[in-house]
């Protein structure tokens, strides 16, 4: 994920996160740890923090927020489980993330009620707000939650009414990894291995 004022570089490689001014800087740790491995990096809007996935076959699997410029990172998930992809909410205030199931190769513990959750980093509130659904994110705007159905169409979710209505966006039959940009007035997607 490329820094939102467009210096640098956050990205996983061999199991560990690296950061790397653009364009042509010299790669480095993010993060101090070797007990477990980090993915799904993401920036938050002013640049500050980077949110991340951790995996360790025993301990299981956490979101973790560490400054932009590394360190460790700290645990911000109230339990372990099978966490994927946070984003930052605009406002930094709050992550929504992908909770899925564990079995065959990871365990199929802490596995219950999978789906789309939004975590409140001051409270610590978790609350789910979708029982399926992928690659959660927001575009401009902190009460319009945008996500992938089935990997083949990308649908919103309106987050300021208590009915939590969605709709469907965009739909493509060859269509993956649709994503809102930031400011709200473009979208990305790949189909059939070119990206749109």
């Amino acid at each position: 994920r490329v820094s939102p004022d467009g210096r640098s570089v956050v990205y996983q490689a061999m199991g560990k996160l690296w950061l790397k001014a653009l364009p042509d800087g010299e790669p480095r740790r993010l993060t101090r740890q070797n007990e477990h491995f980090e993915m799904d990096p993401t920036w938050s809007r002013d640049g500050r923090s980077i949110a991340y996935v951790t995996w360790d076959d025993d301990q299981l699997g956490a979101i973790r927020l560490v400054g932009s410029r590394g360190g460790n990172g700290r645990v911000v998930t109230p339990s372990k489980g099978h966490y994927r992809q946070p984003d930052f909410a605009p406002d930094g205030r709050s992550i929504v993330y992908r909770k899925a199931t564990g079995g065959w190769l990871r365990t199929p513990l802490w596995s219950t009620d999978p789906g789309i959750y939004r975590l409140n980093l001051k409270t610590k509130q978790v609350s789910r707000l979708l029982k399926s659904g992928s690659q959660p994110h927001f575009g401009a705007d902190d009460e319009t939650l945008f996500y992938t159905q089935g990997g083949a169409s990308l649908s919103l979710m309106a987050l300021d009414i208590e009915s939590r209505r969605t709709h469907t966006v965009a739909t493509s039959k060859m269509g993956a990894n649709f994503r809102v940009s930031p400011d709200g007035s473009m979208l990305a997607v790949i189909e059939e291995h070119n990206v749109h």
